[in-house]
């Protein structure tokens, strides 16, 4: 017999980033907050915003929320604690240092290759070319020029950046339509359309809160599986009764949250 009863369902998007700041010096280890914010986290909204039948609950990460308050700040001012931002508006890339080299080198290929590099040209010949110097051995990538880091860095963001924003964005289609040879003038271009999104993330979603088209929950401050990596048995704190699983620890859990 089929059931005629509705079927109750909540949607729940959660959105949370670790802390990826350096106690001591406030410095960014990571990137990954600003590069979710510019994709994820805009995108989102901009779905709900144009689906005003969509009903959902989005749960938003107290740290998360921190780190998108210091990334802001971090626009406004200027005073940039995150090292790929600084070089993505670094004027002259060819008088960078090795390891800053290095640094993009290794991170401007982190992403899903098949999505985010294989569909555009110009930055799948940027990843060929560093396969073909790289199979020369390492101190050859001394010959990438400078120009290459900056079509590198800024074809990283480029495809990273939410498809909403792409489409909204006149500045995102005439970089991606030029496609290499990227100024330092065009890069800083993207840092500041980067830092008008970033600044607009939480607004939106409370606007569509103060609409009435979502409800907003949070959590612990800090990343809340962060105590289950070192001990599964943190969560009797809050579920004395809860089942747990067969293993004792998360394996390798103390090391990720390093």
């Amino acid at each position: 017999m089929v059931s005629t009863l509705p079927l109750r369902l909540v949607l729940v998007w959660h959105m949370h980033q670790p802390d990826f700041r350096d106690f001591a010096t406030g410095e960014f280890n990571h990137p990954w907050v600003y590069l979710h914010a510019i994709k994820d986290y805009s995108d989102m909204a901009a779905h709900l915003e144009q689906h005003p039948t969509i009903r959902a609950v989005v749960n938003l990460v107290p740290i998360l929320l921190d780190q998108l308050d210091d990334y802001a700040d971090q626009f406004a001012s200027g005073h940039i604690r995150d090292r790929l931002l600084r070089l993505l508006i670094t004027e002259d890339l060819d008088d960078i240092d090795p390891s800053d080299r290095r640094f993009l080198l290794d991170q401007c290929f982190r992403a899903n290759h098949t999505k985010m590099v294989e569909p555009y040209a110009p930055y799948r010949r940027l990843q060929e070319l560093y396969n073909f110097v790289q199979a020369h051995g390492s101190d050859c990538i001394e010959y990438l020029s400078g120009q290459y880091l900056a079509d590198l860095v800024t074809w990283y963001h480029l495809a990273w950046t939410g498809e909403t924003v792409r489409r909204r964005e006149e500045t995102i289609v005439q970089l991606m339509s030029k496609g290499e040879g990227f100024t330092a003038a065009e890069r800083r271009q993207l840092f500041e359309l980067f830092g008008a999104v970033i600044r607009d993330i939480v607004p939106r979603y409370r606007r569509l809160a103060e609409l009435g088209r979502i409800e907003l929950s949070t959590t612990p401050y800090f990343h809340p599986i962060g105590p289950l990596m070192l001990d599964f048995t943190a969560a009797r704190d809050s579920l004395p009764d809860g089942p747990l699983p067969h293993a004792d620890h998360y394996p390798g859990g103390r090391s990720r949250l390093a």
